[in-house]
């Protein structure tokens, strides 16, 4: 299986605790993740005028994504762009397999990803990961 993970949903991850929950339920998953994700998280955590809650957030997502390299468990793609959405739909595009998710909380992506007929995982009410 694998998870390709979008800034805003390792950002609600943080926040609520829940990367527990995610390698509970999905264990052995391989986390793909995008070098522009890391470092929009690297300038939420930098940013002068971002919220204390924000910046350890961001804080707490780049150290799970470590630890998750250290363990062989994370995939980075490098790319180049501004637009990180895009080229998240384009790489699941690629990707599209069975048993493959894209991880999101943003609703215009999820959108367009549903239409392509993608998996999402999208977190409810603050404490639970669940399948679209």
């Amino acid at each position: 299986m694998k998870i390709l993970l979008d800034t805003n949903f390792l950002m609600y991850c943080a926040k609520d605790n829940l990367f527990f929950q995610l390698e509970e339920t999905y264990p052995g998953a391989k986390f793909i993740i995008l070098n522009e994700v890391i470092f929009e998280l690297e300038k939420i955590g930098n940013k002068f005028k971002a919220k204390t809650k924000d910046k350890i957030a961001a804080s707490t997502a780049i150290d799970y994504l470590k630890l998750q390299r250290e363990k062989g468990n994370l995939e980075i793609i490098h790319k180049k762009g501004n637009d990180v959405d895009k080229i998240i739909f384009e790489e699941a595009k690629k990707i599209k397999e069975m048993g493959f998710f894209v991880a999101t909380m943003d609703e215009a992506l999820a959108e367009k990803l549903k239409k392509a007929k993608i998996n999402l995982l999208r977190i409810r009410q603050k404490k639970k990961i669940v399948e679209e």
